[in-house]
C-alpha cells in the first residue's frame, strides 16, 4: 500500500493536468506532447534491447517517430499510411549502407520494432483525438488507469494464484479480475452519462470493454517480458522510484490502435 501511497502526488496533479490538455489543448500541442512521450519512451526502450545503460541515443528511430507522428497532424490519413512503408525501407537502406555487420540484421528488427510499438500505436491516440474528441481519448486513459489501481487494490487484498508468475510474479489472478470489473464498471458509467462526450453504442461498448481489459494488462506483461529479457527492473529512472517513461505508458500502447478499430469497424 505504501507504494501506492507514493503514486498520489502523480495522480493528483498529472490527472488533472491531462483532462485540462486534451479537452483543451491544440492540436499542435497534442502531437507535440506525444512526440515527446515517444522519443524517451523510445530511447529506454533502445536502451533495454541493446542490452545498454545510458548507450547512445537511438537518433534514427528518433528522426523516424518524429517524421511518422507530425505527418499525422498535416497529412491526410492515406499519406500517412504510405509513409510508415517509407520509413521501414529508410531503416533497410540505412542497414545497406552500414555494409556487412555482425549485427546489422538485429539493429533493423530493433527499428522496425521500435516504430511498430511506439510511434505507430501511440499515434492512434492522435486519431482519435482527431476524428472524435480528446474527451475520449481521456476515457480510453482512464478505463487504463482504473484497470491498474483495481488490480493492484484487489490483488493487494485478495492475493490468491499468480497471473504469470515467471513475468511478474507480483501480479495475481484476483488482480486482474478486479481490475477487469473496475475498468469495465467504469466504462459502463461513462458512455451512460455520456462523461466527456463518450457515447458508444451497446456493440461498441462490450467490444470496447473486452479489448480493453485484456490488451491492457497484456501488454503491462509484455514489458515485464522485454524488461526480464533485458535484465532490468525498471525501463528507466526518470520519475526515480515510479520507473521510467515505458513503464508509465505499457498499458497504454496496444489499447488505442483496437479501441479506434472498435470506433470505426463497429
Amino acid at each position: 500500500m505504501k507504494s501506492a501511497l507514493k503514486r498520489l502526488p502523480l495522480i493528483i496533479l498529472g490527472v488533472p493536468a491531462l483532462y485540462f490538455l486534451l479537452l483543451k489543448g491544440q492540436p499542435s500541442f497534442i502531437i507535440l506532447a506525444l512526440l515527446t512521450i515517444t522519443l524517451f519512451a523510445q530511447t529506454e526502450l533502445n536502451n533495454m534491447l541493446s542490452k545498454s545503460e545510458g548507450g547512445s541515443l537511438p537518433y534514427f528511430e528518433m528522426i523516424s517517430a518524429a517524421v511518422y507522428l507530425t505527418s499525422l497532424h498535416f497529412w491526410e490519413l492515406g499519406a500517412v499510411l504510405a509513409i510508415f512503408p517509407a520509413l521501414i525501407a529508410a531503416g533497410a537502406f540505412a542497414a545497406v549502407f552500414k555494409g556487412l555487420q555482425p549485427d546489422s540484421t538485429e539493429k533493423f528488427k530493433n527499428y522496425v520494432f521500435s516504430l511498430v510499438y511506439l510511434p505507430l500505436c501511440l499515434g492512434y491516440y492522435y486519431l482519435i483525438f482527431s476524428e472524435y474528441t480528446g474527451g475520449w481519448v481521456f476515457i480510453i486513459l482512464a478505463s487504463v488507469w482504473c484497470l491498474d489501481i483495481g488490480a493492484y487494490i484487489t490483488g493487494s487484498l485478495l492475493k490468491g494464484p499468480k497471473l504469470a508468475p515467471s513475468i511478474s510474479p507480483g501480479k495475481t489472478i484476483s488482480g486482474a479480475i478486479g481490475g477487469a470489473v473496475c475498468s469495465g464498471l467504469f466504462l459502463f458509467l461513462a458512455n451512460k452519462y455520456s462523461l466527456c462526450g463518450f457515447t458508444l453504442s451497446p456493440k461498441q461498448l462490450t467490444a470496447l470493454i473486452l479489448i480493453i481489459t485484456t490488451t491492457a494488462q497484456a501488454a503491462d506483461l509484455f514489458e515485464s517480458v522485454l524488461k526480464r529479457t533485458s535484465g532490468v527492473k525498471d525501463s528507466g529512472d526518470l520519475f526515480g522510484a515510479h520507473g521510467g517513461v515505458l513503464d508509465r505508458i505499457d498499458s497504454l500502447i496496444f489499447t488505442a490502435p483496437l479501441a479506434y478499430a472498435v470506433f470505426l469497424l463497429l
